[in-house]
C-alpha cells in the first residue's frame, strides 16, 4: 500500500470546552481518512492564531515549540513506517497494551514480539515440541531481520529470506518449514486485529512457501526383513532395542515416536493397539479419531521383550515416560528416544547395505508405501496413519508414484 499519510497539530473547534477554549490535536490524514490524538493542551482561537503566525511569548512559545517537536515525531514515524497503516502508527507514538482474552499482546506488535507470545502460549499449552520449531524458526527470522511490523512481510520480503536462507546453505525444506510458522503467526495477527488481512502476503499471485524435493524414504520389503533378520552382536542391549522399536513403528502404522512413548498398556485390546496420535489430539479434541493397528507376533514379542512388569492398565509400556512429567522433560525423552533408534539403525543398515538413510520417519513413509505397493486404497492408507487431510496422506506415497513410473520406463524396453 503506497503511503501518503500527512500530519499536522490543530484547533478542534468541533467542540467548545466549558471555559471557551478547544481541543489542540495531532491529525493524521491517510487515504482521505483523518484520524485525531489528544496532546493534553486546550487554546482560543485568538491564542491559536499567535501560536501559528509565531508572535506567541511565555507559555505560548513553549507550547509552539513543542508542536514543532509533536509534528516532528509523527513526521519522523510516518516516514520510518514503510507501508502505513494507522493501527501501527499508534503504536509507535504512544505504545498503547491490548489485552486478548488473557493473554497479553507487546505493546508495539511487532512479529516477533506477537511470534514470541505465541511460543510461550504453546509452551503454556504443554505443546513443547511445537514451541521448540517455532521458536527455531524465530531465531532464523530474527538473523534476518530486527523487528519488522507485520505490514513489512511482503512477498518481496520472503522472497529475499528464501534466497538468503538457501545462499547459506539451507534447503527448501527447512525454508518452507520456518515460513509455515510465520504464516501461521501472520494468521494469528489478523484474527487478532493486529494486521488487516490485505497486507498478507502468502498465496496465489503473491508469495508461495516452497516444498523440498521428493527424496527417497521409504524401505522395500525386503530390506525390512533384512532389518528384521538383522542378529544384534549383544543381544538385550541399545542396539537389539533401537532394531526391535523400529520394528513396533513400523508394524503399527508407522506410529510417531511420541505415541510410542505414550502407549500404557491400557492402549492394547486383544491383537490389536489403538491410540489417539499425540499430534493431532488438540485439533480433533472435539471428535477424536483412535488410530487402530493390528498387533502381529513380531510386535507382541517386541512388548513382552521390553515393556514394563507387572503390566498395569495405566502402565507405560516402555520406560520412557514417568507419571507426572511435565511436556518440556517429554519433549526432550521423545527426542532421544529418536536419537537412540536413527543411531544405531544407521549402523545396522550401514552393515545390511541398504542405501537409504534408515530413521523412525523411514518406518512410518515405509509403512505407507508398501501398503500402496501392496494395492490399498489411500483412504485406508490415510485412516492407517491417522491423517487428517487426503493431501499428508498422498505427499507420503509422492515417492512411490516416482518408483512405479521409472520401474514402466525399463519395462517399454
Amino acid at each position: 500500500m503506497e503511503n501518503k499519510a500527512t500530519s499536522c497539530v490543530m484547533l478542534d473547534e468541533r467542540k467548545q470546552k466549558k471555559d471557551g477554549t478547544y481541543p489542540l490535536k495531532l491529525r493524521i490524514t491517510h487515504l482521505r481518512k483523518r484520524y485525531y490524538f489528544g496532546i493534553d493542551e486546550s487554546l482560543t482561537p485568538e491564542d491559536w492564531k499567535k501560536v501559528t503566525e509565531a508572535k506567541g511569548r511565555g507559555r505560548l512559545k513553549e507550547l509552539s515549540n513543542r508542536i514543532a517537536d509533536i509534528e516532528a515525531k509523527a513526521r519522523q514515524i510516518i516516514d520510518g513506517l514503510g507501508a502505513f497503516t494507522i493501527k501501527r502508527f499508534e503504536d509507535v507514538y504512544n505504545g498503547v497494551p491490548v489485552q486478548d482474552s488473557g493473554t497479553s499482546i507487546p505493546k508495539d506488535r511487532t512479529v516477533y514480539k506477537v511470534f514470541d507470545a505465541y511460543v510461550a502460549n504453546l509452551r503454556a499449552e504443554d505443546r513443547a515440541g511445537t514451541a521448540s520449531s517455532y521458536n527455531t524458526a524465530l531465531v532464523s527470522l530474527r538473523k534476518f531481520s530486527d523487528s519488522p511490523y507485520f505490514e513489512d512481510i511482503t512477498p518481496t520480503f520472503l522472497t529475499k529470506y528464501e534466497k538468503t536462507m538457501t545462499d547459506s546453505g539451507n534447503s527448501l525444506t527447512t525454508v518452507g518449514m520456518y515460513l509455515r510458522a510465520l504464516r501461521t503467526i501472520f494468521n494469528y495477527a489478523i484474527e487478532k486485529g493486529i494486521v488487516q488481512s490485505n497486507f498478507y502476503p502468502f498465496g496465489k499471485r503473491k508469495y508461495q512457501i516452497p516444498t523440498g524435493a521428493n527424496v527417497k524414504k521409504a524401505l522395500t520389503k525386503d530390506d525390512v526383513v533384512k532389518i528384521t533378520n538383522y542378529k544384534p552382536k549383544n543381544p538385550g542391549t541399545i542396539e537389539e532395542q533401537a532394531r526391535d522399536l523400529w520394528l513396533l513403528i513400523y508394524a503399527c502404522n508407522g506410529m510417531n515416536i511420541k505415541d510410542l512413548c505414550n502407549l500404557k498398556y491400557s492402549n492394547i485390546q486383544g491383537n490389536k493397539i489403538s491410540f489417539i496420535r499425540q499430534k493431532t489430539e488438540r485439533t480433533t479434541r472435539s471428535n477424536p479419531k483412535p488410530v487402530i493397528a493390528h498387533l502381529p507376533e513380531i510386535a507382541v514379542a517386541i512388548i513382552e521383550r521390553w515393556g514394563q512388569k507387572p503390566k498395569h492398565p495405566d502402565t507405560y509400556i516402555f520406560r520412557f515416560y514417568e507419571p507426572g512429567m511435565d511436556a518440556e522433560r517429554r519433549f526432550v525423552v521423545s527426542k532421544q528416544v529418536v536419537h537412540n533408534i536413527n543411531r544405531w539403525l544407521k549402523t545396522i543398515s550401514a552393515e545390511l547395505g541398504i542405501e537409504i538413510p534408515v530413521t523412525t520417519y523411514t518406518a512410518r513413509h515405509t509403512f505407507s508405501t508398501v501398503l500402496k505397493r501392496s494395492g490399498a486404497s489411500i483412504e485406508f492408507i490415510s485412516e492407517s496413519l491417522g491423517h487428517t487431510d487426503m493431501r499428508t496422506t498422498e505427499s507420503y506415497l509422492a515417492s512411490f508414484e516416482d518408483d512405479l513410473r521409472e520401474e514402466m520406463s525399463k519395462r517399454l524396453f
